[in-house]
């Protein structure tokens, strides 16, 4: 039997220049068009450069702005995603007692609280960064 090989072409993607250069190159086609119009632009089209020169900033500030992704979780939420844990609703080791127990043994851990939805009410409790690792609970 004849074996085909075929050639997959090779897809070039080409990335958008930084932001700093982009915006030049705006500034610099505003100055243009400006020269070539004798200083008369249409308003609408004005407003537009005005708009896309104003959502590059805001963009790239967002982006320098905008720290790593962090998961903040409960205890309860922890264990059972991050550790794969079944933590009962109620019985002698059940969730109140999982917070409780982390906050006395661990303290260095923080004691960052946000008011979230626990069993139909808003109440706060405290969260840790999902990168925490706590012990294997057995």
């Amino acid at each position: 039997m004849k074996k085909y090989h075929f050639k997959t072409p090779k897809v070039n993607i080409l990335a958008l220049p930084p932001v700093e250069q982009r915006l030049h190159t705006l500034v610099l086609a505003m100055k243009t068009l400006a020269e070539l119009t004798g200083g008369r632009l249409n308003p609408y089209m004005e407003q537009q450069f005005k708009d896309y020169a104003g959502n590059l900033l805001a963009e790239h500030n967002r982006k320098l702005l905008t720290p790593l992704e962090e998961r903040w979780l409960g205890v309860v939420n922890f264990a059972e995603s991050e550790l794969g844990k079944k933590v009962p609703l109620n019985g002698p080791h059940y969730r109140g007692h999982l917070g409780t127990w982390v906050r006395t043994f661990y303290p260095q851990l923080g004691d960052r609280q946000e008011t979230r939805l626990v069993n139909g009410v808003q109440q706060p409790i405290y969260v840790y960064a999902g990168a925490v690792r706590f012990c294997q609970i057995r």
